[in-house]
């Protein structure tokens, strides 16, 4: 009402009344920070100070994150889904330049990646906004994901339950041949393939999203009338009751119970392809993420052996819904998350899980999904 009264005077300047009224001057009112806003602001601070004077970020807590190709990409993207800061801005340019560069040297058989998959997609997310041009890194990032999908051209045929998926094989994942051993972490999982389909989808490429389609499609608990056991949701990996985090369903039937940070994957990687918003398995994911959102506890119906370890994963869980709510609409309380994230954060602005067995303890990789967690909460 102030300012309008002064418009007013002002544009009754010329005229030979006087206004009858003299307004003060409108005072600035200075907007008070969240606590949202302020971690984001901490987290910020401590993942730049963590960074290497050559642009990569490196764990003192595991041997096989201490070479930068496994953390960089993660902290880099983090950092570019917050509010920009000039101190962001600089660290994103030394993160992509140690990316681009790591990225020249694998592929010309200096470094091999020991993650190839996810730091290949994470690189390209990062580089392809970010560069002009088309580097020889970004040539091999995006040649290591599309050679490692799990299809005909490597072997695998429609009836192999990894068909279509990526997974974490250093290598390219070629079939063996019957009678051959089968090499460790050959199979396919829903993180890899997601991972993967949403680099390709940054980069407009959606070629590969028929025979992953036909993966996440094994991978969610799914049946036209949902049941307690296909109720939805979806898992990580066929044949591996370990991996999957809640734990088998039935044994017999090598089922496996649903769990929040694969159906979040899941669920996103199923719109990455292009299913309808109502779509029935889409829609049956979507409705398992809102029947079990807890802000406090990674959902699922584990197992007892395995309900030590619920919230091992409870940082990627985070961050992996809330990039699928950037997609889709889910009647979840989303200020109770970024309540709980905000409230888990340590003294020194980083986040750490104490749960060991996903490697969430290294704050690094705890801080990065945090971060990307809080600020795509908080854009809505």
């Amino acid at each position: 009402m102030r300012f309008a009264a002064v418009l007013l005077g002002l544009l009754a300047a010329g005229c030979s009344e006087p206004p009858r009224q003299q307004e003060t001057p409108v005072e600035a009112v200075s907007r008070v920070e969240s606590p949202a806003e302020r971690a984001m602001k901490r987290g910020e601070a401590f993942l730049i100070a963590q960074q290497s004077e050559d642009g990569g970020w490196r764990s003192s807590t595991y041997g096989d994150f201490k070479h930068g190709d496994a953390l960089t990409p993660l902290a880099t993207r983090a950092l570019a889904t917050l509010p920009h800061s000039d101190a962001s801005a600089a660290a994103i340019r030394k993160g992509s330049r140690f990316l681009t560069v790591l990225g020249s040297a694998a592929g010309g058989g200096q470094t091999p990646l020991r993650f190839p998959v996810y730091t290949s997609a994470m690189a390209l997310e990062v580089l392809a906004p970010a560069v002009n041009g088309w580097s020889p890194a970004e040539d091999y990032f995006f040649a290591t994901v599309g050679e490692r999908q799990l299809t005909a051209r490597l072997g695998w045929q429609p009836s192999d339950p990894h068909f279509g998926g990526w997974g974490y094989f250093p290598g390219v994942p070629r079939r063996p041949a019957p009678g051959e051993p089968v090499p460790p972490f050959l199979e396919a999982n829903t993180s890899a393939t997601v991972a993967a389909l949403q680099a390709l989808g940054s980069l407009g490429h959606e070629g590969p999203c028929g025979d992953a389609l036909a993966f996440l499609f094994r991978m969610q608990n799914y049946a036209e009338e949902l049941t307690l056991l296909d109720d939805g949701g979806f898992f990580f990996i066929d044949g591996d009751p370990v991996r999957n985090k809640a734990g088998m369903s039935s044994s017999k039937e090598r089922r496996y119970h649903s769990y929040g940070s694969a159906t979040a994957d899941g669920l996103r990687g199923m719109l990455l392809c292009g299913l309808a918003d109502d779509h029935p398995r889409v829609a049956a994911a979507k409705r398992w993420l809102h029947d079990n959102f807890d802000a406090e506890r990674h959902p699922g119906r584990y197992v007892a052996p395995h309900e030590p370890n619920r919230n091992g994963v409870y940082y990627y869980y985070a961050a992996s819904l809330a990039q699928t709510l950037q997609r889709i609409e889910i009647a979840i309380e989303r200020q109770q998350l970024v309540a709980a994230l905000v409230a888990r954060q340590n003294e020194d602005g980083s986040w750490a899980n104490p749960i060991v067995t996903l490697r969430e303890d290294d704050p690094i990789t705890a801080t990065s999904f945090a971060l990307t967690a809080l600020a795509l909460l908080s854009k809505g």
